[in-house]
């Protein structure tokens, strides 16, 4: 599965997410505008400097929440790749391995693609993870799942989880290498 293909299959599975976030992140910057048409054009005559600025600060935190929230979007569908010449078969095992750790079932399937759900506490997100391999690499998505609970703004948990999932996958491909010996170059990540 190309990087392209692997994009598509993550939007394709979370379509709906990408729609509902922006018009999320258009009321919030509405509402913040709203907020500035109060504090410069509809003072009324008892209103104190105090309420004026109050009103001011809270149009300048809506509409930087709600610019921040459309610069996220994107970043929901970033992924890792992990470049290795380990065979199909190890690379399997690898992503088996990696599955079983974080308690999701690992089904084998002709498209090599996977996806669990993950939730690391009760009180935290929970995780989309897709894999995916070809003869030449590996990769990983992290989609933090929103709907339902909490915000779409995670503060970096998703990065931090899609990290986390690169450094194991990435010990357990070297630990195979220093098994069996490198075929010819050692992996990389991009």
């Amino acid at each position: 599965m190309t990087n392209q293909e692997f994009r598509k299959a993550i939007i394709k599975a979370n379509w709906y997410d990408k729609y509902y976030y922006s018009l999320v992140s258009f009321a919030v910057i509405g509402v913040g505008i709203f907020f500035l048409y109060l504090a410069f054009f509809n003072k009324p005559k008892q209103s104190s400097a105090y309420s004026q600025i109050l009103i001011f600060c809270a149009a300048l935190l809506f509409i930087f929440l709600g610019s921040i929230s459309l610069y996220l979007i994107p970043n929901r569908y970033k992924f890792c790749t992990i470049n290795c010449q380990l065979s199909t078969d190890e690379k399997k095992k690898i992503i088996a391995d990696t599955m079983k750790e974080f308690g999701a079932l690992f089904l084998d399937n002709p498209e090599n693609f996977w996806t669990f759900n993950y939730q690391r506490r009760w009180c935290t997100f929970d995780y989309n993870v897709y894999l995916t391999l070809d003869n030449e690499k590996i990769l990983i998505a992290v989609v933090s799942v929103t709907l339902g609970r909490g915000g779409f703004i995670d503060f970096g948990q998703t990065e931090r989880f899609r990290k986390k999932l690169n450094t194991i996958i990435t010990k357990k491909i070297s630990q195979k290498y220093l098994i069996q010996g490198p075929p010819g170059r050692y992996f990389g990540n991009r």
